[in-house]
């Protein structure tokens, strides 16, 4: 009994601790594409292009980083009209993807736009204000079949839009981040089910010990009871002589 509640135990601290690890790891991988696996400057209206990179995740994003000084201002379309003023920019960007063998994994033209999903007055007024917006995007992600070596290749193009300045830019390729609500259900389900095993097999292990320490008390108390018997006492009958025995029988 001992051995299979050890062995329960240890099954539940083995099925704890790959819980704790598969929970962990949409943490660790979402650390990692925030890390750029490339990034390299690159300047207005020439091409920058990387080093052959070794990939091995799954699928990869491009992405730019952009600190530029606007001209011009717009005013952002709400229905209580209290819209606020918005920088107007839009920078087009050529990049493409290819592989060692020259498979062209991802081939697009992308536009870093002030809009960003909003609705902005076509009229627009000269920017007073002087400081800079940085962005920074990130465009779609393109699948990596196998772990392969792979290079980037971009053309930044001036915005002839709004005249907006551009004080730096930087090319960069991400890990794409892969789903994580598999992993973290099954690190759940590892965690409960390990503690599950540990708690059944460390009640397993005390349960028969805290019995037998109760019945070691009352088996001493009865065996430390002594049972006192008396025997009746006959009383002895004389012994005679034989010759006084004789006597007796003539008499």
């Amino acid at each position: 009994m001992r051995l299979s509640a050890r062995l329960c135990f240890a099954v539940g601290i083995a099925a704890a601790t790959a819980g704790i690890g598969s929970a962990l790891t949409p943490l660790i991988d979402a650390v990692l594409a925030k890390r750029p696996l490339f990034r390299a400057s690159i300047q207005l209206g020439e091409s920058a292009a990387s080093d052959w990179l070794h990939a091995d995740a799954s699928a990869l994003r491009a992405g730019l980083g952009i600190k530029i000084m606007p001209r011009f201002a717009a005013q952002e379309m709400q229905r209580d009209g209290a819209g606020q003023q918005v920088a107007l920019y839009r920078f087009p960007l050529h990049y493409r993807v290819r592989d060692e063998s020259g498979n062209m994994l991802i081939d697009q033209w992308v536009l870093i736009d002030a809009s960003e999903n909003r609705t902005l007055s076509r009229s627009h007024s000269e920017r007073l204000e002087t400081t800079a917006v940085t962005v920074n995007a990130i465009f779609d992600p393109f699948l990596i079949t196998q772990p392969k070596r792979v290079r980037i290749e971009a053309l930044l193009l001036p915005d002839r839009a709004y005249s907006a300045d551009l004080e730096q830019a930087e090319l960069r390729l991400f890990r794409q981040l892969p789903p994580a609500g598999g992993a973290i259900r099954f690190g759940l389900a590892g965690i409960f089910s390990g503690l599950a095993l540990m708690l059944f097999g460390l009640l397993a292990e005390l349960l028969p010990a805290a019995a037998v320490s109760a019945v070691r008390p009352a088996a001493t108390a009865a065996a430390s009871v002594r049972v006192f018997a008396f025997r009746p006492r006959t009383k002895p009958q004389p012994v005679l002589a034989p010759e006084l025995a004789v006597q007796r029988q003539a008499l």
